[in-house]
């Protein structure tokens, strides 16, 4: 959210790209949503990698989180599997992160070229639902 796509979108030309979006007004969880079930499989998601900003987590602990958050739980909450997560993970206010699905092998050449990429899951055949959280 502090930097940019250009640079990550260049460090990509030339890689097997899957699946990519910004994640934008629909949080973290609704863009996965859309790209697993467009893809018929099930993201599997490590809650513990997401990073957020600085203060995040205490504001939206203290109670400050919009609205937006709450539709995009409502809208997405079916297609989840897990608990325990951080709810942050639905949070509409982002903008200008990239969610990409890469190969293992073309996941760590993008992580090469753009050191700011990191991993926060993996792919898997569709299970009982398009995302598992864990």
């Amino acid at each position: 959210m502090t930097t940019l796509n250009r640079a990550a979108a260049e460090a990509m030309a030339g890689l097997d790209i899957h699946g990519l979006t910004d994640v934008t007004g629909f949080g973290l969880l609704g863009h996965s949503r859309e790209m697993a079930m467009a893809s018929g499989v099930t993201l599997e998601i490590e809650s513990g990698l997401v990073r957020f900003l600085d203060g995040a987590l205490e504001y939206a602990h203290a109670g400050a989180i919009p609205g937006g958050l709450i539709n995009n739980r409502d809208f997405v909450a079916s297609c989840v599997e897990g608990s325990g997560f951080d709810e942050l993970l639905y949070d509409p206010q982002t903008s200008g992160g990239l969610l990409a699905a890469l190969s293992e092998k073309d996941a760590t050449e993008f992580a090469r070229r753009y050191p700011a990429a990191y991993r926060i899951g993996h792919v898997t055949e569709r299970g009982a639902k398009p995302l598992r959280i864990q």
